[in-house]
């Protein structure tokens, strides 16, 4: 029987390929009844069956042009040729998807292949696809094979169509259709267990098909329709079959996408929990995946993510809470590391502090761990307070004040003062309600949460509640209408009187002259109104007196100055003192100059002066250099007879006066006005960056204060800029350039970023030719250098630097 079939199925495939050249319709009808016939009578043989399916399909396939499409109308097309595909759906996927790959251009031939393969996907063809390669007779090349086709086919049939798509095969809609068909399996596959002894089906198909859809960036439709079905909420056969299908994904290559791609997805942790079991136990790669990538390799912004990340180990599955200890030793030993607090992107140090804060309010910790973990916690608050990037010192005291919160046992808990309105507390803050409410349905969340405001830290809280218990109960008695006269004292009978025009009496002079500043911030005792007086005034009185008298006493007023303290509170007196230090330094910039640039290396300053120190001499170079600036006042002197007039101001006033203009407004021309940093530049420039290394017991710039030297840089980068246009600014570029070398992998991100505002201002501000010739070496390394940085560097705003330094590069006229 088998060789009189074999005989009569290849007599029939020759007929089908010697009809398709012909125009005769009825005998390749008859070809086809025939060969169909021959499958259904004769003795079952899936690898024969599947061998001549293809041959004949192929011959088919081969038949395909649109003059012998065109003979068939759209009944006997489904009839014959339709029907013969869905019949046999895994070799017409394969046979399909072959012959796409071949085809380069859009046809008739394209639209009618897409069209049957859409008929078997939208069916429940596939299913039936899927259900047959699950079978344990089925060859594990025929399964890799077709689950080649499966996942690689919108891909195919987009490219083929280029233009025009077509919506069935977008990878949303299409990998939500298998999904559906997985779903399918998943809830058949144990009727069939019902109805047999033996267990003739695999899961292997389906999990090796799960992890190559993740693979490939398709997952995210795939699981969230399987995570919506709730399978595992109908019966436990449904959730140990997912256990085996997501277990054998976990064991192989597709562990990491697929898990990844299951906490983006996973709505609450419970559907996690039941989705996945204990795979963290049982599997190494899942292990390795949830104890090292995600706490070392790996951050989120997301707050799904890390909730259902900590969510899956404190969930209602006590076999998996062990390990919340250890995860909280790596997230410990990460937060006390201090390489990675200076290496590592603030949003890594953020994920971190939030899954630090939700292991540690998950209620898995015992007394003697937590006070185990309290050190760490306060080694870990001291290395961000020390970090020269304010986000990140705000991050140590937010999380210290909620992990001592959590694990302190004494109760003796941290507290700073935060801004609570930072972007960081809310962050944190918001993590911790969606920790918390991660497991009750949206309805329920939208109802209990909707007039309740988001906890705030501190005491701030009680502070608010008193209020609003206050104004309640003011608002309850005016409502009701209560009037206590009793108790109010009333002075409705007193005369009025009009104090509109009363001042307060002032026992002391104003100050009018630098030296009553002296002389006012040296007294002892010291009057608190005369004080705040002469700060505010001093910024005045230093502009308005002349330079001959200014340059006298100018080093003992900015001694005076540099040196006060703020006594009495006085409001803004930061900036009043700063404003008046500026407005010295530029009015008397010789003497000044010489005078802070030395003291700045002295030994008796605290940090807070020479940071202060540094933003006038920053703050006075822009003002110097400025063209709308405050201008030096000199007194006006009578010119000499023999002093020679500028000739082009002659020829000008000449051209203007016997000029006629046709309209009522004349042309304004530009005032031009030299640099005054011409002569000052190298005064405020050398001293400062010839000292820096010198030994100094209250100042480090080498070492530990690398903020004083992230300020020192910028501040240099800002005196290079000031001096653009002077003889002396290509020179200070070149000294600049190669002091900042020596800084360019600097473990404080502030001081990098300072290194590349110098490298930008210095390259800016020289003049192209000499930036081309005398400086092409540094040039090229400095190059070099900002392209690794704009690919490694940690910091968002170093990687941002290096690439505004980099356009400027390409901008120039002849490319380096």
């Amino acid at each position: 029987l088998l060789l009189n079939r074999d005989m009569s199925m290849n007599s029939c495939i020759v007929d089908l390929i010697t009809e398709s050249s012909g125009t005769s319709k009825i005998e390749y009808c008859d070809a086809i009844s025939k060969t169909k016939d021959i499958l259904e009578r004769s003795v079952c043989d899936d690898g024969r069956d599947c061998q001549y399916m293809s041959a004949l399909l192929s011959a088919i396939v081969k038949s395909f042009t649109i003059s012998w499409l065109s003979n068939f109308k759209q009944l006997e097309q489904h009839e014959f040729i339709d029907s013969l595909f869905l019949a046999h759906p895994s070799c017409s996927m394969l046979c399909l998807y072959g012959d796409l790959k071949s085809q380069k251009q859009i046809s008739m031939i394209v639209w009618k292949e897409i069209s049957i393969l859409e008929s078997i996907i939208y069916s429940d063809k596939l299913f039936n696809v899927l259900l047959q390669k699950c079978s344990s007779s089925s060859k594990e090349s025929d399964q890799q094979l077709m689950g080649d086709v499966i996942v690689s086919l919108p891909d195919i049939v987009n490219n083929v169509l280029k233009t025009e798509q077509n919506p069935a095969f977008s990878p949303s809609k299409y990998f939500a259709q298998i999904a559906s068909a997985i779903t399918m399996c998943i809830s058949e596959i144990p009727k069939i267990l019902e109805r047999s002894s033996e267990n003739p089906y695999r899961v292997k198909f389906i999990a090796s098909l799960v992890g190559r859809i993740c693979l490939c960036g398709h997952g995210a439709p795939l699981l969230e329709h399987l995570i919506g079905q709730e399978l595992y909420l109908n019966s436990f056969k449904k959730k140990r079959i997912l256990w085996k299908i997501f277990d054998a994904v976990c064991r192989d290559r597709y562990c990491e996408p697929v898990l990844m791609t299951l906490l983006k997805n996973a709505t609450n942790t419970i559907a996690l929990s039941y989705m996945i079991g204990d795979v963290v136990v049982s599997c190494p790669r899942a292990r390795t995946f949830f104890m090292e990538t995600m706490t070392n390799v790996k951050y989120f912004l997301s707050d799904r993510i890390i909730v259902n990340f900590i969510g899956y180990f404190v969930g209602p599955e006590t076999s998996r809470r062990h390990l919340v200890v250890e995860l909280t030793d790596k997230l410990l030993d990460l937060w006390t590391d201090a390489l990675s607090v200076s290496y590592s992107p603030i949003e890594q140090q953020i994920y971190i502090s939030k899954c630090l804060v939700l292991c540690a309010k998950s209620g898995c910790l015992t007394g003697d761990e937590k006070f185990s973990m309290k050190g760490k916690v306060v080694e870990g608050v001291s290395i961000r307070l020390q970090s020269s990037v304010s986000d990140m010192r705000v991050l140590g005291m937010v999380s210290g004040e909620l992990l001592s919160k959590s694990l302190d046992i004494a109760k003796t808990e941290l507290q700073f003062e935060i801004d609570r309105s930072h972007y960081i507390v809310n962050q944190i803050l918001t993590c911790i309600k969606v920790f918390e409410e991660r497991d009750i349905p949206k309805n329920e969340v939208q109802e209990s949460t909707s007039d309740i405001p988001i906890q705030k830290l501190g005491p701030t809280t009680t502070t608010q509640k008193s209020e609003e218990v206050v104004s309640e109960d003011v608002e309850s008695k005016l409502r009701i209408g209560v009037d206590d006269e009793s108790d109010l004292d009333s002075d409705d009978d007193l005369p009025v009187y009009d104090m509109s025009n009363d001042t307060p009496s002032i026992k002391f002079s104003r100050p009018h002259y630098p030296r009553d500043i002296i002389v006012a911030l040296r007294d002892e005792p010291q009057n608190p109104d005369l004080f705040e007086m002469c700060i505010q005034d001093a910024e005045k009185i230093i502009r308005n007196t002349d330079v001959s008298s200014l340059d006298e006493i100018a080093i003992e007023l900015a001694k005076s100055l540099l040196c006060i303290e703020d006594k009495y509170s006085c409001e803004d007196f930061e900036s009043f003192k700063l404003k008046a230090l500026v407005a010295l330094l530029s009015r008397a910039p010789e003497k000044v100059c010489d005078y802070l640039t030395e003291q700045f290396y002295e030994t008796e300053y605290s940090i807070r002066h020479r940071l202060e120190i540094l933003h006038t001499i920053r703050e006075s170079a822009e003002d110097l250099s400025s063209i709308n600036g405050p201008q030096i006042v000199e007194i006006p002197r009578k010119s000499d007879d023999n002093e020679k007039t500028d000739w082009r101001a002659i020829v000008n006033e000449r051209i203007r006066a016997k000029t006629r203009y046709f309209h009522s407004t004349k042309p304004r021309i530009p005032k031009s006005s030299s640099n005054r940093m011409e002569k000052l530049c190298g005064k405020f420039f050398y001293p400062l960056i010839s000292q820096y290394d010198k030994p100094i017991r209250t100042l480090r710039l080498i070492g530990e204060d690398s903020s004083v030297m992230a300020n020192l840089l910028f501040t240099l980068g800002t005196v290079v800029h000031a001096s653009v246009n002077t003889s002396h600014v290509n020179k200070m570029s070149a000294v600049l350039l190669e002091f900042l070398w020596q800084f360019r992998w600097h473990s404080d991100a502030l001081v990098r970023q300072a290194v590349l505002f110098c490298v930008y201002m210095s390259m800016s501000s020289c003049h192209e030719h000499f930036l081309k010739s005398e400086l092409l070496a540094e040039v090229l390394k400095y190059q070099e250098w900002l392209v690794s940085s704009l690919s490694n560097d940690s910091h968002a705003e170093c990687r941002l630097l290096a690439q505004q330094c980099l356009i400027f590069l390409s901008k120039l006229s002849k490319p380096v």
